[in-house]
Formats: C-alpha cells, structure tokens, sequence
C-alpha cells in the first residue's frame, strides 16, 4: 500500500462539491430549484424538521454529505442554510432505527436535498458495513482488508473513503499513485524483474506491487 494514503484522511472537500452538484443537477434538470412536487404543495415560507435515521444495524458513513447538500441547495434557492445536528461519527456501528442527524430549515431546501443526501449515504454506509463484516472477521490474523480501483464511476472518493470508515484499507487511489504490475506489463517488459526495473527507471519512489499467476513469478 503506498506510505501517502493515511487512512484517517476525511472526504475531499473539492471532490464532495462536485459530485453534490452533479447529483443535483440530475435531480433538477439544471434549474436552481425545479422539484415540481414541492414547488407546488409547499409553501416558499415552510420550516421543517427532520430526522436521519439507520434502518438496519450498520457503520455511519458520509455524515459530512448532508451539510455539503443542503448548503448548496440553500444557495441555489436562496435561502437559509438548515441547521444540522450530527448524533453520530463516521465510523460507529450502530443498531437500527439510530438517529444520526437532525435537520431543521426551510422546507423547499430539506425537501431537494433529502434524496441527494441518503442515495450518497446509502451508497457509503453500505459499503462501510460489509467491510467492517471482513474485517471483524479476520480479526487477529494480522490481514488487512484492501480495496481496488473497481468503483463506481465517479464515485471512487466516496466509496474508498467508507472502506476507511469500515476499517478496511485503500490500496491506491488511482494509477497515478502507485504502479501495479500485471500480465500485460510483465509480456511486454519481457519479466517481472524487467518492469519493475522500467518503473523504478522512470518513477523513483513510487510504489511498485506486482500481480502474479504463480509462485515462482515472486522469487
């Protein structure tokens, strides 16, 4: 795993900005606040409140989307930020029905922000939840549990960052950060040996991992 990849690093703020705004623009056709059902059977003027709540026992992930949404969703608006109350941390497993956020705003920008917030959510809690499943079950035999680069387009930020939450572990982000040897990289360097000596060559320092079919490719 490459030294540089702290494992308590917390979601890309810049990245989480992006992404929110993309999903909004998807829910609302790129207009500031076009949710046809709200505008309509809802008063500008509303206040709400709102509970964000587990439904099965799981690890907390993405806490930090909900402020993220609503924020933007306010300034598209225009109006008051909610306030957010956060009951919970990434990271904690927690029984169903737990209350892990309270929100209180106006009810145009809770309303447009709710289904950005859970798909985010669900999409980080539940992959929080099944690796903490591998990691409580490898306890004390000394393996950790990694992740790969096969991610949801676009999402890999987000979904890396809820292996964190699970205890699991990154292995690269990308590959840039680390070089990964494989079979078409050992044909075409003639050997393992001949790769990595290309990438050390080229790259000195980064990480190099190899990828081999048998155990006497590793000597």
């Amino acid at each position: 795993m490459p030294e540089d990849l702290p494992q308590d690093r917390p979601l890309d703020s810049a990245w989480l900005t992006r992404a929110i705004a993309l999903a909004l623009d998807e829910d609302l056709g790129g207009e500031p606040g076009r949710d046809v059902t709200t505008q309509a059977t809802i008063s500008p003027d509303a206040q709400v409140t709102g509970d964000v709540v587990v439904r099965e026992e799981g690890v907390v992930a993405g806490l930090t989307v909900i402020g993220h949404t609503l924020g933007q969703v306010a300034t598209r608006l225009g109006l008051p930020e909610p306030r957010v109350t956060l009951l919970a941390h990434d990271g904690d497993l927690v029984p169903a029905g737990t209350t892990v956020a309270q929100i209180a705003g106006p009810g145009h920008v809770v309303l447009i922000a709710e289904r950005t917030i859970l798909n985010f959510m669900s999409r980080a809690c539940g992959i929080a939840t099944h690796t903490r499943k591998w990691v409580d079950a490898l306890e004390g035999t000394q393996t950790r549990v990694l992740d790969t680069r096969k991610t949801t387009p676009g999402l890999r930020e987000l979904e890396k960052y809820a292996v964190r939450c699970g205890g699991g572990t990154n292995k690269r982000m990308g590959l840039f950060d680390c070089a990964m040897v494989k079979d078409n990289h050992i044909v075409a360097a003639g050997s393992v040996a001949g790769a990595i000596h290309a990438i050390q060559e080229a790259y000195p320092g980064v990480p190099i991992q190899v990828e081999v079919e048998r155990a006497s490719q590793a000597r």
